[in-house]
């Protein structure tokens, strides 16, 4: 969450208007919790994952032989690719290994049992 920075990719990539936010539901205030905040902090994620035992081995961080790698998965839009971008480089500031994947709207958002390309299949 501290290498999310939230507030460039509500202002660049959504517009006049947007705003930040670690809540999933946001619009309707019956459904936004009061209780979730964030923070844009690369330094307090690194001590985070310092703290928890995540050791960087070069630029990529490990712990007990496993490394910290992540395979970050959207559907095809601009805005998505643009805020995997940004949150790829903050990551790997942190010291993830960071995959990027696209995959076309039709096939992320079918709920098809056989599809392992739509979102509820990235496990």
């Amino acid at each position: 969450a501290y290498g999310t920075d939230r507030k460039t990719i509500a202002e660049q990539f959504y517009g006049e208007g947007a705003n930040p936010t670690a809540n999933i539901l946001v619009g309707i205030p019956a459904f936004e919790s009061p209780n979730t905040s964030w923070e844009f902090d690369i330094e307090k994620g690194r001590q985070a994952l310092d703290a928890a035992g995540w050791t960087l081995n070069g630029d990529i961080r490990e712990k007990d032989g496993v490394q910290l790698k992540v395979t970050y998965a959207a559907s095809i839009n601009p805005v998505r690719q643009k805020t995997q971008a940004v949150n790829k480089q903050n990551w790997e500031q942190m010291g993830f290994d960071v995959q990027l994947k696209q995959v076309a709207a039709s096939v992320f958002f079918d709920s098809s049992p056989g599809n392992e390309q739509n979102y509820n299949h990235f496990y």
